[in-house]
């Protein structure tokens, strides 16, 4: 993983990392969201850094997504085995975020360009984010 620079508080393209950085690298002793580049809720690295894949509404199959949390376990493909997700064809997914060697305009909250982008890819500019609803 890279280290993340001094200026800025987004990875991508223009910052010249070339790699993703570990989260929360952009956090420092000031605990305000634009300097750490954090959301409203504390979450860090919300743009950039690496796509997310997401559920999206932009498919039929994402839209009839229940929020059913899943087991912490994969198939033997690596996907979730909760039948209530989206499946291993990605159908119902997207991404979000934009990644380390993607441009500037896609890591804007507002670009969904690729939130219904199907894809079964596996890269390096690709993760996710575990989150789940208090019980």
């Amino acid at each position: 993983m890279a280290e993340a620079p001094n200026q800025g508080n987004c990875n991508c393209y223009t910052t010249a990392i070339n790699a993703p950085c570990r989260c929360g690298s952009y956090a420092d002793l000031d605990p305000g969201r634009t300097n750490t580049g954090g959301g409203y809720y504390g979450a860090l690295d919300l743009s950039g850094n690496l796509w997310e894949h997401t559920v999206t509404v932009g498919h039929a199959s994402g839209r009839t997504f229940t929020g059913l949390h899943g087991d912490g376990e994969l198939t033997t493909n690596g996907d979730a085995d909760v039948t209530a997700w989206p499946g291993a064809g990605a159908a119902g997914t997207g991404f979000r975020g934009g990644a380390w060697q993607g441009a500037d305009y896609q890591v804007r909250v507002s670009d969904r360009g690729t939130a219904a982008y199907l894809t079964v890819i596996r890269d390096t500019a690709y993760g996710w984010r575990a989150a789940r609803s208090a019980p």
